[in-house]
């Protein structure tokens, strides 16, 4: 080869490796997504978790068809498994009732995507019960939707609502207090506050107490129908519903509420025997609200059965990551286009070594008359120009997409 346009060799083998050095992550053709596993804690004697394939580098999530879970206790024999889950485009729920002795494992199989995770302890199911004398009959009251408010107050005549704000609207204005004790109001709330006066009439006394309604921004209320539960909502969104008995939770699942703005609602099928549902909007389950079954017992009536199942209180739930499948494969590609970057810049070093060692013998030639003999052929001159322009551009793209990428 002539001497002259071997040059051009090592100037795109440094171009290439460059490249490369600069951005090797975009030349990985394979994907950054991998199981998302989450699992609720404080369920009592069960095992509830959510899974999704989770990019993290395209910020995106989908549940994997054709789920299959399998639990397994401490020994490795397997305590339950199922081929499907309650599914919807983005997530897939499971719930198993704990049995045998622990950790538990959970392996979940799927196209494309397998995990075996150690199960937490999940805690005991506990409720922060509501001891007020005012409680919401769907859980909270949202804004800008009417709900039922009820207030208990045995031996009194009738119960007030006297709104403070131009955008609180009670219905009656003078609720009449039933038998057991319990009055009811229709209450619809135009803004985020609520403050109100409670006023008790007993005969010719009256007693005043200010307080605020159980108003939840960007909340969700229930209402239950046998084993049919709706959700509602404010805004069109997700949202989390669970079920269950006395000990431990039995079933939960996502819930799209949709509808138009101001008035969203999505329905969860309760197991039949639950005696609870809970629902909550966030992921975290911050913002849980929960209904108790109505049972007939002592003094009956309807605003009273209402009354005990709006006092079920707050489950105290909690959502763990168990395994994060897409942080894993994120890790595992910046591993491997920090290895492909430290190959690709010991390509550049030995290209540009190449083309040093070039001029330096191109500079070793004895006689004048070889350098122009070598000038003096055709096109000599612009592959020259061309390797050259090519080198120094390679390095300054490199540089470019070097600051821009770093840490993939």
């Amino acid at each position: 080869m002539d001497a002259s346009r071997a040059v051009v060799v090592p100037a795109v083998f440094a171009a290439v490796f460059a490249v490369a050095a600069a951005s090797p992550a975009s030349l990985d053709p394979r994907p950054t997504e991998g199981l998302l596993v989450e699992q609720v804690m404080g369920v009592g004697d069960a095992a509830l978790a959510r899974v999704t394939l989770d990019d993290p580098a395209r910020e995106s999530q989908r549940a994997p068809p054709a789920l299959a879970f399998t639990l397994s206790d401490a020994s490795g024999a397997v305590v339950a498994r199922t081929q499907s889950a309650r599914s919807d485009a983005r997530w897939a729920t499971v719930a198993f009732p704990l049995s045998g002795r622990g950790p538990h494992t959970l392996r979940v199989e799927g196209q494309g995507a397998r995990a075996v995770v150690p199960l937490r302890p999940p805690g005991a199911l506990a409720f922060a019960r509501d001891e007020g004398a005012m409680r919401a009959a769907e859980g909270a009251l949202l804004p800008g939707r009417e709900g039922e408010v009820l207030v208990r107050a045995d031996g009194a005549d009738a119960v007030s609502l006297e709104s403070v704000m131009e955008t609180v609207t009670v219905t009656p204005e003078r609720a009449p207090v039933d038998r057991c004790g319990v009055a009811s109001a229709r209450v619809q709330v135009d803004g985020l506050g609520a403050p109100v006066t409670v006023v008790v009439a007993r005969g010719a006394l009256a007693q005043r107490t200010e307080t605020r309604l159980p108003v939840v921004a960007g909340g969700v209320a229930l209402s239950r129908a046998g084993e049919m539960v709706t959700l509602y909502g404010s805004d069109v969104g997700d949202a989390w519903a669970l079920a269950g008995e006395a000990g431990r939770a039995t079933r939960w699942s996502h819930v799209a509420l949709r509808g138009e703005a101001g008035d969203t609602r999505g329905t969860f099928a309760a197991p039949a025997g639950a005696r609870w549902v809970a629902a909550a909007r966030g992921r975290g389950l911050d913002d849980l609200v929960a209904l108790d079954v109505e049972v007939r017992e002592g003094c009956d009536s309807p605003a009273m059965r209402r009354w005990r199942a709006a006092g079920a209180g707050r489950p105290a739930l909690s959502v763990a990551r168990v395994y994060d499948g897409g942080a894993v494969a994120v890790a595992s590609r910046r591993a491997r286009a920090v290895k492909v970057r430290r190959w690709a810049l010991a390509g550049v070093a030995l290209a540009v070594l190449a083309l040093v060692a070039m001029v330096a013998a191109a500079g070793a030639r004895r006689s004048a008359e070889d350098l122009r003999a070598v000038e003096s052929r055709p096109g000599v001159r612009a592959w020259i120009v061309a390797a050259s322009a090519a080198l120094l551009s390679a390095v300054g793209v490199a540089l470019a997409l070097a600051a821009l990428a770093d840490g993939v």
